[in-house]
């Protein structure tokens, strides 16, 4: 029979383990992350301009602004939190 401090010494090492893969995950996610966004920023840095953001879309929405699109993810997160916040906090309560 095992001693027991023989199963909390295999128990600590199984545990040490799986914190540094879990580590390494959160860490290649993050990276994965910070790529995808450096990416997006490095070639989309030379076609934003402020008429790019306010300007109104034009031609079937293929051409002019994104400002329409900017009002509605402002209106739509500001209806999610004037229903999300008094929930959580009735919740919390």
């Amino acid at each position: 029979m095992k001693s027991s401090a023989s199963i909390n010494n295999n128990k600590k090492i199984k545990q040490a383990i799986a914190f540094n893969v879990f580590r390494v995950i959160s860490f290649l996610i993050v990276s994965m992350l910070f790529f995808i966004l450096l990416f997006i920023m490095i070639r989309g840095v030379s076609v934003i301009s402020w008429e790019f953001i306010f300007e109104m879309p034009k031609d079937g929405m293929t051409k002019g602004g994104i400002f329409p699109a900017i009002v509605g993810t402002l209106l739509l997160v500001a209806g999610s939190i004037m229903i999300a916040f008094p929930v959580g906090v009735l919740s919390g309560i």
